[in-house]
Parts: structure tokens; sequence; C-alpha cells
């Protein structure tokens, strides 16, 4: 996952939910003839919605215009005989790391498509027959517990969020990628955030020495596990609690100083509870 600089994007666009969209439907050339797909009220969605375009075959490697391609069981196949399936499954591969990037919460596809399409695809005979079947990367997608809607499913994808069906889903998704970026920051080297988040507690006279000190000794790593596993705060931090300064406690220094601009206070306590309760920590 990169975010790096990121952080504080996210932490403001957050605050909607993020569509993954067939870059077609929203205007962009990129269909297999050099055309688009654009659905006007798709656009709309803009004010409710982040919208995340993305084209699959074209992260593939695969140009404008190409071969119109239909697929058959795992083969992706052009009209020209061509098996463009790598093409395809790498595109997907892509798209999904996109939806986790951008921290998306559904995706909303192009119905039909080899890539794209949920529920109903081409059968691979080039004679405009569908069959029940996804597109690879909403395969993909839906593999992954990824909500997935067509052009044709916007009344459905309105609901989806609205009765609260889709905040459930999205929680869920987001709690096992907050363990993944948990987990990840643990294998790496954040001395130096660490350290810088202890001098700025001393200058507020806070005494951070028995943190500094393990850090020194153990690594910042090793250092983290013991204080998630244990709960220990050193002496300074009844005066980072006077001074309302809790975001710089020996817990919070290992948390969020990585992701302190694209989490909440509530959603740190929430990786605290999850990190205990992992076998990561047993």
């Amino acid at each position: 996952m990169v975010l790096g600089e990121n952080w504080q994007v996210y932490e403001e666009q957050r605050k909607r939910p993020a569509l993954l969209v067939s870059a077609c439907l929203l205007g962009a050339d990129c269909r297999y003839d050099g055309s688009n797909n654009l659905v006007e009220t798709i656009l709309d969605l803009k004010d409710s919605f982040r919208l995340v375009p993305v084209c699959p075959e074209v992260l593939g490697g695969l140009a404008v215009p190409r071969a119109a391609a239909e697929r058959k069981d795992d083969k992706i196949i052009n009209n020209e005989g061509e098996d463009v399936s790598a093409a395809f499954y790498l595109g997907a591969e892509k798209a999904w790391a996109m939806y986790q990037d951008f921290l998306c919460d559904a995706a909303l596809l192009k119905a039909k498509s080899p890539s794209c399409g949920a529920g109903k695809i081409y059968d691979g005979t080039f004679t405009r027959t569908l069959i029940d079947a996804d597109g690879a990367t909403a395969e993909l997608l839906k593999k992954n517990g990824v909500a997935v809607f067509t052009e044709k499913e916007l009344d459905k994808l309105q609901k989806y969020f609205k009765n609260g069906e889709g905040a459930k889903r999205v929680a869920e998704l987001k709690k096992g990628l907050v363990m993944e970026m948990l987990q990840s920051a643990l294998e790496c080297k954040f001395e130096k955030e660490m350290l810088e988040k202890i001098a700025e507690a001393e200058k507020l006279g806070c005494v951070q020495k028995k943190l500094k000190a393990n850090i020194n000794q153990y690594g910042a790593a090793a250092t983290m596990e013991n204080l998630i596993k244990r709960r220990q705060v050193s002496e300074g931090y009844d005066c980072l609690e006077k001074l309302g300064r809790l975001d710089l406690s020996a817990e919070a220094v290992t948390v969020k100083s990585i992701y302190g601009e694209l989490f909440s206070d509530e959603e740190v306590n929430v990786c605290f509870d999850l990190l205990c309760a992992s076998k990561f920590y047993k």
C-alpha cells in the first residue's frame, strides 16, 4: 500500500465514501474502439462520493484502440484469436491495488465487460450471447469482499450506502486494512518518527526517558510490540494527560506518529484493540 504524503488528502476525502469507477463510464475514451460509455448520472455522484477512475485493460498494457475481447472460462481472447488473458489479469491486480490505495468503499463497473462486467458477461463466441459470470477485475474484487455494482444498478448502489449495509461492510473491510497497515509498520524502520514525537513531548516538559531508552536498546518495532502488549507508558504520561496531549503518550507514539493524519482518535483506539487481539502479538 502506498500512502506516503497523501495521508492529509485522505483525511479530508474519507469524509465521503469512495467508488472505484470504470473510467469509460466517466467519459474517458478508453473503450476498445477508442470511444467511451459516459453516463451523466454517474458524474452527478461526485457530490456524494469520491470517484476513482480506473481502466483495467489499459492498466494491463493494452492499447486504445484495441481488438474487442471476450472471456470464456479463465481465458480472455480477442476477435483476432489472440490470448490477452495476461493483460486482463494484470489490469485486475492493478485495479485492486488502486482500490486499496485510494481507500475505496465499493466499485461501480461497466456492465458486460470482460474485465469489469459483474454478474453477466459475453460468452466468448462474439455472438453477443450473455452468460452468468464476472469479468476478470470484477471477479478479483468480489473475491476480496468488495461490493461491485454496474451502471445498471445505480439505485441498488444508493440503497447499499443509505440503509447501513454498505457502512457495515466498509467497516469490516477497513478493519482488515488497518491490521495490514499496522503490521506493516512493525516491519518498517520508523525510529526517526518516534524519536521526533518524544522530542516534541520533552519540549512540553514531559519526561520520556524510559521510552527513549527502550527504543535505543531494542528498536522501535520491539518497543511498539511491548507497549501494545502491556499497555506500558513512561513517567511522562500524567503530565501529558494534564496538558491534554495524549496524542504524545507512549502508546500514541507507536501508532499515531505514523497514522495520525489518517485515523481519528476513535480509530486509533480500534487499532490498539485489534492489535491486542491479534495472533500477531500472542
